[in-house]
């Protein structure tokens, strides 16, 4: 064979070969038994060389792209895992009143002791020198109807007491351990109090986020409450300079009835039992 020929011929083996590589490799990625694949980019299924089967593959069989979350507003934020707690070594404790929306009384040791919930904070119904706040009654309202009759156990972070001798807790009813801090927030009956940091801060925040996007609570605008005040009676002694909520362990000796509002003008608030 001539020179020119045997050039000739291996040119043209090398077109063919370049062609038909170009005609199966046109897309990346590899083909799966079908003979086809799917193109991430397009959307779309394709064959190479033709379907092997007279199907295309269903969305189960096929890979779709991630589809990114919106998290406008904390609306499809995913719940963070609720946190459960082993009781069976702690002491229960009667619940004697709910004072507020974030603060309750119970036994504890044959005392009524008040207890100021961690991270919550909700609208004022007994503050000495505050009205009844928009919501107040409505927070209370559902406290009470987490807590009334019941029993609940009691957990500490770092800060066991605040500047009014109230007992800071993280409280959960007895028996089913709900944790009521957390659920307050989580109806959208309180606010995430992080004026300090305590160990669920993050959820707190978390699921705060999530009850105002749902509208849930007072941040549901169907439920506003007339804003009022409201007169109470509390209690004074014959010699002292306080003023004391009933039961109070300073009124052994007197006990004087009197009206809030006038003793506000006269004495100051008992830092013992928080009137």
């Amino acid at each position: 064979m001539k020179p020119t020929h045997r050039y000739t011929l291996i040119i043209s083996t090398l077109l063919i070969a370049a062609l038909g590589f170009n005609s199966v490799f046109s897309h990346s990625g590899r083909t799966d038994s079908k003979g086809g694949h799917y193109n991430r980019k397009t959307g779309t299924y394709h064959f190479h060389s033709g379907p092997r089967s007279s199907s295309v593959p269903t969305t189960k069989e096929v890979e779709r792209p991630l589809v990114k979350r919106s998290t406008k507003l904390g609306a499809s934020l995913p719940p963070l895992a609720y946190p459960t707690r082993d009781f069976s070594d702690d002491v229960k404790y009667t619940v004697l009143d709910i004072i507020d929306g974030d603060t309750i009384e119970v036994e504890r040791d044959g005392e009524k002791v008040t207890i100021r919930l961690i991270g919550v904070d909700t609208p004022e119904t007994m503050h000495p020198t505050k009205p009844v706040e928009e919501f107040g009654k409505a927070a209370s309202e559902f406290t009470r109807n987490l807590l009334v009759g019941e029993s609940v156990y009691l957990r500490f972070d770092k800060q066991k007491q605040d500047k009014y001798d109230r007992l800071l807790a993280y409280v959960f009813r007895a028996p089913d351990g709900l944790f009521v801090n957390l659920e307050i927030i989580r109806q959208g009956y309180g606010y995430a109090y992080v004026k300090y940091p305590f160990e669920h801060m993050a959820l707190f925040q978390h699921y705060g986020t999530r009850a105002r996007a749902a509208s849930k609570g007072l941040f549901n605008s169907t439920n506003a409450e007339p804003k009022a005040t409201v007169e109470r009676t509390v209690y004074i002694t014959r010699t002292g300079a306080k003023y004391h909520r009933s039961g109070c362990q300073y009124l052994r000796k007197s006990k004087i009835p009197i009206n809030l509002s006038d003793a506000i003008r006269s004495y100051s608030p008992c830092s013992r039992c928080s009137p």
